[in-house]
C-alpha cells in the first residue's frame, strides 16, 4: 500500500480511462474497517478487542487455568478457552452453539446465523476450544475440541449495535503448532462500517499500488493505478495515519480499461489518500 500526503479535495476529476459508478455489487470491501496484529498473538491468559468506535472493549478470549493429571506412564493436561463479550454487553453479540462458532473464509456473516448457531444473548460467555496434551516418555500428543479443531484456521462472527443498526464483523484465529501448552493465536479482525450490512469472513480492503503520482495541471494532484476492467475502485482519506479508520470519498471509479486516473484538487486540509477495490 502506498500512502502519500496531499491536500484535501473539493471537486474530483476522473481521467478518460475511468468512469463514475453510482452503486456497488455484492458486499463492498471499501466499507470494511480492518485491523491487523503486527505479530500474531497467542492467548495464554486473556485477549480483548475494541471493534466499536466508542473505544470501549467489546469481545474477549479468556484462557486457562491448566488442569493436569499425572500417571506412571503419561501426564495429561487440559487448557480451556472461552469467548465472550464485555464493556456494553447489550450491544455486542457473537455466533455460537454449544461452542463459539468458527467458520471458514468466505462464509457470510449476517442477521441469519449458520445452521446450528445463533446470535448470543447479552453478556454470554461460550466455550471456544479445549487443548488436550498427553505427555508420554517418548512423545507428546496434542488435540483440540470445538469447531476450530476441524479447520485449524477460521473466523468468529461478531456484531455490535450502533445508531445505524448492527455492524457485522469477524475475528480471525488459528491453532498453534503442536508443541505443548499454547493458546489459540489471534491474527486479525474487521467489521463493516455500514450498519445492517453483512460481511464475508476474511473480507478486507484491498489497497491498489499506485502507478504514478504527480501534478498534471495547477491545483490538482493526479493519482494513477493499474486497474482491472469492469472493477470498481474507491479513493479513501485520512487526516492522519494515526486515525483509526479510512473515510470513503463520495464517489466510486469504475474501470473501463487497465489504467485509472483521478485528479484531486490541492485545496483544503492536509491528509493522506489511498485507493482500494470497492467490491
Amino acid at each position: 500500500m502506498l500512502t502519500f500526503q496531499i491536500v484535501r479535495r473539493a471537486v474530483i476529476r476522473v481521467g478518460c480511462l475511468a468512469l463514475f459508478a453510482v452503486s456497488l455489487t455484492g458486499i463492498a470491501q471499501s466499507t470494511i474497517a480492518y485491523f491487523t496484529n503486527n505479530s500474531p498473538t497467542e492467548v495464554d491468559w486473556w485477549y480483548g478487542w475494541a471493534l466499536n468506535p466508542d473505544n470501549w472493549g467489546d469481545f474477549y478470549i479468556s484462557a486457562g487455568p491448566v488442569y493436569g493429571t499425572f500417571g506412571p506412564d503419561s501426564n495429561t493436561f487440559t487448557f480451556p478457552s472461552t469467548f465472550g463479550t464485555y464493556g456494553s454487553p447489550d450491544t455486542n453479540e457473537f455466533l455460537a452453539g454449544d461452542y463459539t462458532t468458527v467458520q471458514i473464509a468466505g462464509s457470510l456473516i449476517s442477521d441469519s446465523p449458520p445452521e446450528g448457531a445463533s446470535w448470543t444473548s447479552p453478556g454470554q460467555e461460550v466455550p471456544l476450544t479445549t487443548e488436550y496434551v498427553v505427555q508420554y516418555p517418548t512423545n507428546t500428543t496434542v488435540s483440540w475440541s470445538g469447531p476450530i479443531a476441524a479447520i485449524a484456521d477460521g473466523y468468529i462472527g461478531v456484531r455490535f449495535l450502533a445508531v445505524d443498526g448492527w455492524h457485522y464483523g469477524w475475528i480471525h484465529i488459528c491453532l498453534p503448532p503442536p508443541v505443548g501448552l499454547l493458546g489459540v493465536i489471534v491474527l486479525d479482525s474487521a467489521y463493516n462500517t455500514e450498519g445492517s450490512s453483512p460481511i464475508l469472513a476474511g473480507a478486507k480492503p484491498i489497497a491498489v499500488p499506485q502507478r504514478t503520482l504527480g501534478c498534471v495541471q495547477n491545483g490538482y494532484l493526479r493519482l494513477q493505478w493499474v486497474s482491472d476492467s469492469a472493477t470498481s475502485y474507491q479513493v479513501q482519506f485520512k487526516d492522519s495515519l494515526d486515525a483509526r479508520l479510512w473515510t470513503n470519498l463520495d464517489f466510486i471509479v469504475m474501470a473501463t480499461g487497465t489504467n485509472c486516473a483521478v485528479d484531486l484538487p490541492t485545496t483544503g486540509s492536509l491528509g493522506f489518500y489511498r485507493v482500494v477495490k470497492a467490491n
